[in-house]
């Protein structure tokens, strides 16, 4: 036995389907397919997971931005424009009532009414952001929070959410009257002319007489800000979390879908209850900004002519008891119909997103698939081999898969000896 010598050897796939054709014939119907070819030329590197995270978190993040900054500006000019013209017979309570008023708008001054003071408001919320990281940075007041966080820490972060309020108040109101002025009796305003306006009114140049002091108007701003962020922070992670204990639940596996559409359905879902509470006291807001201003307005009955905008309040009080009192409880959510709009068209963008991601998750379950048909030829078929009963599975494996062979070659004139490896 010691002059044998040993070699081991492999059986490929093909070899071991071609030996079984020729002695038994085709494994089965269903297993008649040519196998993978596994050959240097025929080998494609793979397309690793996190680039389609990447492309995913990309484009969720693009799609949500543009819902809510872009694409929904037309119709928070409508809003606001209902919401300060006290004067209109028309509340506009349902969305059905904006379109033949939208339509004579477009028709007397084309699309661009509905994109005024964008600008603006991009660079008031870039105030607010820059604000709030410079108080982080020069402060221990922590800028995020989570739910372990005590109560000390909960409140300096609202307090740090205030005095960023605060300072992009001023700007805010002016951003305000250049989204509601109409451009047929107004000159369009400058890129920098929001933050000059904004430095106006706070240290009280080319007042009027019914114009309220900026000190009236900055405690509502920094409340309302307060509550929006507040509200929408509890209802987004109440949203958030009953979906993944959904989730959990029904033992779904992991994909982009999972991954980031309850992200945009809960901060949707937050964002459009956060405006439906808070609505009656944006409008008084926008009331008390805009009083004493001189601006005129498009006429919201019609949406062909320019009116003035002329009122009488002292406070904020005084003006949430004024609208109850001569328009009743509907003048508190004038123009609600825009809003409407606004969520219906930012609801179906979220849904096109989650077709996106429904597509995307597909397509890296097909690359995942063939990735692993290369690493193992016989992965198609040991995935319809499952489907098989148990009793002819075993059977079915042990014809398909490769065996280990150990051949030993005698001295001189002896007999080859093949046997399976142990």
């Amino acid at each position: 036995m010691s002059d044998w010598k040993e070699t081991h050897f492999t059986s490929t796939p093909r070899d071991t389907r071609q030996n079984f054709q020729r002695g038994q014939g085709n494994l089965s119907p269903r297993l008649s397919s040519p196998l993978i070819k596994t050959t240097n030329e025929t080998r494609r590197p793979e397309r690793p997971r996190e680039f389609y995270n990447r492309v995913a978190g990309l484009a969720v993040g693009i799609s949500s931005v543009f819902a809510e900054h872009i694409l929904s500006h037309p119709f928070v000019i409508l809003r606001r424009q209902c919401q300060v013209n006290h004067e209109s017979l028309r509340h506009h309570i349902t969305p059905f009532t904006l379109v033949p008023v939208t339509y004579n708008i477009i028709s007397h001054q084309s699309l661009s009414p509905f994109w005024k003071g964008l600008s603006s408001s991009l660079m008031v919320k870039g105030i607010s952001v820059a604000v709030e990281s410079a108080i982080c940075e020069l402060t221990p007041l922590p800028k995020e929070i989570n739910r372990h966080s005590s109560l000390k820490t909960i409140g300096q972060h609202i307090l740090l959410k205030c005095i960023s309020y605060a300072v992009a108040s001023p700007f805010y109101i002016s951003c305000l009257i250049e989204t509601v002025q109409s451009d047929v009796a107004s000159e369009t305003p400058g890129v920098l002319d929001v933050l000059r306006d904004g430095i106006y009114r706070v240290i009280g140049y080319n007042t009027t007489n019914r114009l309220l002091p900026f000190w009236k108007l900055v405690l509502p701003c920094v409340t309302f800000g307060v509550l929006h962020y507040s509200l929408s922070s509890i209802v987004q992670h109440t949203v958030l979390m009953s979906i993944k204990h959904d989730r959990q639940e029904k033992d779904e596996k992991h994909s982009l879908v999972n991954t980031y559409y309850p992200e945009l359905l809960s901060n949707w879902t937050s964002r459009f209850l956060t405006d439906l509470v808070l609505y009656p006291l944006e409008l008084v807001i926008h009331r008390l900004g805009l009083q004493g201003t001189r601006t005129l307005v498009d006429d919201m009955d019609n949406g062909t002519n320019v009116i003035p905008i002329v009122s009488r309040y002292e406070s904020s009080v005084d003006c949430f008891r004024t609208i109850i009192l001569d328009e009743g409880m509907s003048g508190l959510y004038r123009g609600i119909g825009a809003l409407m709009l606004q969520y219906a068209v930012h609801g179906a963008v979220v849904r096109v997103a989650k077709l996106f991601l429904v597509i995307l998750s597909r397509k890296i379950d097909d690359g995942d698939d063939e990735n692993q048909a290369y690493r193992n030829p016989n992965w198609s078929i040991d995935k319809r081999i499952k489907e098989y009963p148990v009793s002819q599975r075993e059977e079915t494996e042990q014809k398909v898969h490769p065996v280990n062979y150990t051949v030993r070659y005698a001295p001189a004139g002896g007999k080859i000896k093949t046997v399976p490896s142990e």
